[in-house]
Order: structure tokens, then C-alpha cells, then sequence
């Protein structure tokens, strides 16, 4: 738990650096006025866009194991002065996390305090919005491969909700280059999917094919 003096040098640091932490309309996670019945609408309105023309939708869900406690230090302030959060900032980050320990407590006997390199700050303020910022690279990487669903150019291929990531393409080849690009971009990042919560699945008229047909 983060005592109150804590949060309220979050909420300081998080109103300064506001401007800083936008991220893509396809992260719904974490942000004001936008829920998981945003995400829902955009994913069936994509979807029946390609299926009402006859098209199919090639889905992947992708779940990042443990992604909270999982974000390594080092690479979330490199992802923060890429997304152009001031230097300054940052250092107050590393400073703030630096000094980041725990201790176990069991049968009420407490052990030595020890450093902790990764991980966001369980209900803290600004957690959500440098999660956001640090997941955000997933869309940002995906966009650039030209994959995935479009709609009146626009790219509509990757749904971000926090640490669940929904693929969406028109072809199975293309869903499988962005499935690449994940794990390209889990590994740099140092995360891992969760392969027994995560899926693949087709909508539309193609449903029926197997994986040898398709290719």
C-alpha cells in the first residue's frame, strides 16, 4: 500500500508530465472516459465491417504473464524517454524506484528487506500511465509492419487493453507476421505471453477452412 504522501507526489508528477503520456486511441486501458465497452464496440464494429463485405477476420488474443510485476526497470525509463518524457522526470523516476524494497512476511516472522528491479507500483497514481507508455510500443511496431485490419486506411489491427492485446487481420499470413512482431517485441521488452490464456479464432466465411487451406 502507497501511503497518502506518496500518491500525492504521484498526482504532482502525473499532472506535470501529462501532455507526455498519450498514447494510441487502440490502448483503452487506464484512461479517462474510455472502458472496456469502447474496446468491445471497436473490435465488433471491425469485425462487421469485414464480414458484411464477405471478408473473414483472422483474431489472436494475447495475454503477457504477471505484465504488472513483470515491467522491467531499465527498459520502462528508456520507454519514457522515447515517448519524450523530460529527463528530469525521469531521473526522479529512478530515483523513486530505486529505493523500491520488500519484505516477506511469514508466520509472522519478516524477512530482510531486498531490492526489487521490475514491476509497476501496486495503486499508485502514475502506475497506469507509464504502463500505458511502456505497452504502447506493441501498437506503435505493429503499425509499421502495414498488416492487420484497416479501415478506410486507418489501422485498426491491434487492440490494447492494458496488458491484453487482441491481433486483427484480414489474412492468416498477416496475422502471423504480427504474432512475429510480438514476440519480437515481448522479448525486447523482457515479457512473456501466457500461452494457456491466449487464442486464435476466425470470423467469417472462412471458418470452416483448415490451416493447410488457407495457406
Amino acid at each position: 500500500m502507497s501511503p497518502a504522501i506518496s500518491k500525492l507526489f504521484e498526482m504532482v508528477v502525473l499532472d506535470i508530465c501529462n501532455e507526455f503520456f498519450t498514447t494510441y486511441s487502440l490502448q483503452f486501458g487506464f484512461k479517462d472516459k474510455i472502458g472496456c465497452a469502447d474496446a468491445i464496440f471497436t473490435l465488433k464494429s471491425v469485425i462487421s465491417h469485414f464480414t458484411q463485405s464477405g471478408s473473414s477476420v483472422f483474431i489472436a488474443s494475447l495475454d503477457i504473464s504477471k505484465a504488472f510485476d513483470s515491467v522491467n526497470h531499465f527498459k520502462l525509463y528508456h520507454s519514457l524517454l522515447s515517448a519524450g518524457i523530460p529527463v528530469m522526470i525521469i531521473d526522479v523516476l529512478c530515483d523513486w524506484y530505486g529505493k523500491l524494497f520488500f519484505a516477506v512476511k511469514w508466520n509472522n516472522v519478516i524477512s530482510l528487506q531486498f531490492a526489487v528491479g521490475s514491476g509497476v507500483r501496486q495503486g499508485s497514481c502514475l502506475s497506469p500511465a507509464i504502463f500505458n507508455v511502456f505497452m504502447n510500443v506493441f501498437i506503435v511496431e505493429l503499425k509499421k509492419l502495414n498488416l492487420g485490419c484497416h479501415v478506410s486506411q486507418m489501422f485498426v489491427g491491434c487492440l490494447l487493453y492494458a496488458d491484453d492485446i487482441i491481433l486483427l487481420s484480414p489474412t492468416v499470413g498477416g496475422l502471423q507476421a504480427m504474432l512475429d512482431k510480438c514476440f519480437e517485441i515481448s522479448c525486447v521488452l523482457s515479457l512473456k505471453f501466457n500461452v494457456c490464456k491466449s487464442h486464435c479464432m476466425i470470423i467469417g466465411r472462412m471458418y470452416t477452412r483448415t490451416h493447410q487451406e488457407m495457406r
